[in-house]
């Protein structure tokens, strides 16, 4: 079954020694950092049964500074690469703006560019059905009522049939 989220991407600068493994990555102290403020919001990479979800990546930035800019890595009209992160996270499409604008503005808030590169685009997320036992009402005795009849074979994406 398919849910819809909002998927945020953040890049961000990491230091060349973090580059290698994806451990290596996610252990870099900017990394670490917009990790500690997903996880300081509760709907943030909340994907089933999961909180604080994310995919972190190591990758290159490129980018050539502006006169007008003030940035923490290169110098003005000369193209500068840089070690990046980039960290994908997944927020449920139903929660309210507000909390998705306060989730993002803290995360620019601890990114250290001067102008941070946050990515929102709507993504349909293919989910497992839940399992029968926790979909099915409970009886009095608390014993779970399966409503009797035959019923469809349905793929529970977990291995087979459900």
């Amino acid at each position: 079954m398919r849910q819809e989220f909002l998927r945020l991407a953040v890049y961000l600068p990491v230091d060349e020694a973090s580059q290698g493994s994806g451990l290596a990555v996610a252990s870099d102290p900017a990394v670490q950092e917009i990790m500690r403020v997903i996880r300081g919001f509760g709907f943030a990479g909340s994907v089933g049964t999961y909180r604080a979800v994310a995919q972190i990546s190591g990758a290159a930035d490129t980018f050539t500074p502006t006169a007008d800019s003030a940035p923490v890595h290169g110098t003005a009209d000369i193209a500068s690469t840089v070690a990046s992160a980039r960290i994908v996270t997944y927020v449920p499409a139903a929660t309210p703006a507000g909390d998705v604008d306060r989730l993002i503005a803290a995360l620019v808030s601890a990114h250290p560019w001067e102008h941070p590169l946050v990515e929102v685009d709507r993504v349909s997320l293919w989910m497992p059905s839940p399992p029968a036992s926790a979909a099915a009402p409970q009886g009095d005795d608390g014993a779970a009522e399966t409503g009797g009849g035959s019923q469809g074979a349905e793929s529970s994406g977990l291995g087979g049939p459900a």
